[in-house]
C-alpha cells in the first residue's frame, strides 16, 4: 500500500513550524516587576532521542506521533534561553501552581522567557501533570504544555497572549472537534473514498484546532488514492462548515473513517 506523501511532508514542516513558534514566543514584552517563587537556573538543553519507526502501519503512526512530540519538546528546550526572563509571565502561572502544589510540595521552580515557561518539579510528571492540565487557571493561561519525554519532572508551558487569557473562559477545542468528528463520520463522500481504496481497513484522519484555525492530516498508512479523494471530495465540506472560535484552546484528535456506516 502506498504511503501518503503529504503525511511525511507535514511531519517535516512541523519541525520548522515549532522552531518558528519558539522564536515567536520569545518576542520582547514590557518590563514588569516579578512576583512569586524564585526560579532555578535553566539547565542546558539535552538532545532528545527519537524512537525507531517500525514497519507495521499502526505502530509506525504511534512512533511518528511520539517523535513529533519529542522534536517539539527539544525545540522549546533549545530556544528557551534566547530571551530575557519575564516576571509578568511567571505571575500569570503562579496562582495555578500554588493550587497544584499546595504548601510547596513537591518542590518546584518556574522561569518564563516571554510567553514560554520552564517548569521543573521534584517529582515525575505522571504524579502532577493531570492536576496541572485540569487546573482552570492553567487552562485559561496556557496554549499547551509539553512534558519531558523521559518522564522526568520537567515541562515547558506555552502561554497565550495576556489579552487572550483575560475575561471569559476560553472556548474548548474539544467541542469543535466533536462537531468535526461527527460530520466526518457521517460523510457519505468520506465513506465512499475509503470504500474505493485498495484495502478493507479504515482511513486515519488527525484533526487539530487552535487559535490559528482548523487543520487536518492523514495517517502514514492511508493510501494515496484514498487521501486524495478525501481531500477533494470530503474534507472541504467537513472543515468548511466549522470555524475556530476566538481564543479557542488547542485540541487534537484521531478519527478512523470506515467504509460502512
Amino acid at each position: 500500500m502506498k504511503r501518503f506523501v503529504v503525511a511525511v511532508v507535514v511531519v517535516l514542516l512541523l519541525g520548522a513550524a515549532v522552531a518558528g513558534l519558539a522564536a515567536w514566543l520569545t518576542r520582547d514584552p514590557p518590563a514588569v516587576e516579578r512576583a512569586g517563587a524564585a526560579p532555578a537556573d535553566a539547565a542546558p538543553p539535552q538532545a532528545v532521542a527519537l524512537v525507531e519507526l517500525p514497519p507495521e502501519a499502526a505502530a509506525r503512526d504511534v512512533a511518528l506521533a511520539t517523535n513529533e512530540e519529542r522534536r517539539a519538546f527539544g525545540q522549546l528546550a533549545k530556544g528557551f534561553g534566547s530571551a530575557a526572563r519575564t516576571p509578568a509571565s511567571e505571575a500569570r502561572l503562579l496562582p495555578a501552581l500554588d493550587v497544584v502544589f499546595p504548601r510547596g510540595v513537591p518542590r518546584w521552580s518556574l522561569e518564563c522567557r516571554r510567553l514560554l515557561c520552564r517548569l521543573e518539579v521534584d517529582a515525575p510528571a505522571a504524579e502532577w501533570r493531570a492536576a496541572l492540565a485540569e487546573n482552570p487557571i492553567a487552562r485559561q493561561q496556557a496554549e499547551r504544555t509539553l512534558f519531558d519525554p523521559s518522564g522526568g519532572g520537567l515541562a515547558f508551558v506555552e502561554l497565550v497572549e495576556a489579552t487572550a487569557a483575560e475575561g471569559r473562559a476560553r472556548p474548548e477545542g474539544e467541542a469543535v472537534l466533536d462537531q468535526l468528528e461527527e460530520a466526518l463520520l457521517a460523510s457519505d463522500a468520506a465513506r465512499g473514498c475509503v470504500a474505493d481504496g485498495p484495502g478493507p481497513g479504515p482511513a486515519e484522519v488527525r484533526l487539530m484546532v487552535d487559535r490559528s484555525g482548523i487543520t487536518y492530516r492523514f495517517g502514514s498508512a492511508v493510501d494515496s488514492r484514498v487521501a486524495t479523494c478525501l481531500m477533494m471530495r470530503a474534507m472541504p465540506d467537513v472543515v468548511g462548515g466549522a470555524s475556530a472560535p476566538a481564543g479557542v484552546r488547542r485540541a487534537e484528535r484521531r478519527v478512523l473513517v470506515t467504509a460502512a456506516r
